[in-house]
């Protein structure tokens, strides 16, 4: 007696679906492990809202830190300190869409090209209060201004160069 041979049986047919399946848990992980980046993709942003809207997850906001822009800026020395450079100006959200409060980073130099120091600012820590604007989830709209103001400790001895950038 001989047993039938059925196509489509068989260890080699197991081993492809066992293949195939680990393939999409590892696609899965993937886009587990790189979703707010794969987020920010315009043309994978309507398969992430599909699966988010499934899954009850919430996706992170179009960002696009390079867009920010600080528009009339001013330094001048505190009325009180000697040792305290002002900086005031108006945040711009130049994108075409809305985004969070990016962080913003400051680094002095001294004339000579020398780092005089550098730091990471907050949302909290650099807009004015006197803006009715609260830090958070509402973010800038495009083309929305802020104002902002941040009180910086120089040396005594020489008036630094200042860059702004954001992330």
């Amino acid at each position: 007696m001989t047993a039938e041979h059925r196509p489509g049986t068989g260890p080699a047919w197991a081993a492809w679906g066992l293949s195939a399946l680990l393939l999409l848990l590892l696609l899965g992980q993937l886009s587990y492990l790189y979703r707010e980046a794969l987020a920010q993709q315009p043309q994978l942003r309507p398969w992430a809202d599909g699966v988010c809207a499934v899954a009850g997850c919430t996706l992170p906001r179009y960002r696009e830190p390079e867009a920010f822009r600080v528009d009339e800026r001013t330094f001048e020395f505190h009325r009180h300190r000697d040792d305290v450079l002002v900086l005031r100006g108006r945040l711009v959200n130049g994108a075409p869409f809305r985004q969070d409060f990016p962080e913003m980073h400051v680094h002095m130099r001294d004339m000579d090209g020398h780092t005089l120091g550098a730091r990471w600012f907050t949302a909290e820590e650099y807009l004015d209060a006197a803006e009715p604007v609260a830090p958070g989830r509402a973010g800038l709209a495009p083309g929305q201004v802020v104002g902002l103001h941040l009180e910086l400790m120089v040396p005594l001895d020489e008036v630094p160069s200042v860059a702004l950038g954001f992330r």
